[in-house]
């Protein structure tokens, strides 16, 4: 995988890398290699952070955080697709849960109760940085 820009953000992406950050210039995400190839002016809303889950039925998705201290919009990843939620946009995230737990098809995902709140932590590894997790409510 090359530093280029890509224009959607998949699983594979964050195997590669795992802070990638969005250029509002050219609508495109670049990965950040290193916590100090983020650019200076960049806003946190901009950053995409890989992370796991796990729902309060212990169900783990692997997936990615947006931003870095106020988390209002997540992304879990599930059968090669991606599944967004924003805090902000609470009809659009029903329906995103709706067809997670239509997708996942088990008999311990079946409402928002089982899926939020849901636990996060972030997965990287880089030296001098530590790791934080957290919960995203919807």
């Amino acid at each position: 995988m090359t530093n280029d820009g890509v224009n959607s953000l998949q699983e594979n992406h964050f195997d590669e890398f795992q802070i990638w950050y969005f250029n509002e210039d050219n609508d495109l995400y670049y990965p950040a290699s290193f916590p100090d190839q983020i650019p200076e002016y960049l806003n946190p809303r901009d950053l995409r952070i890989k992370a796991i889950f796990e729902t309060p039925s212990a169900i783990s998705f692997k997936g990615y955080i947006v931003g870095i201290e106020r988390i209002f919009s997540i992304g879990i990843f599930l059968h090669q697709k991606k599944f967004q939620f924003n805090s902000n946009l609470i009809d659009l995230s029903l329906n995103e849960m709706n067809q997670l737990i239509q997708e996942m098809s088990c008999n311990r995902l079946k409402n928002k109760r089982d899926v939020f709140p849901v636990k996060f932590k972030t997965c990287f590894e880089f030296k001098n940085y530590n790791n934080f997790s957290g919960e995203f409510k919807l």
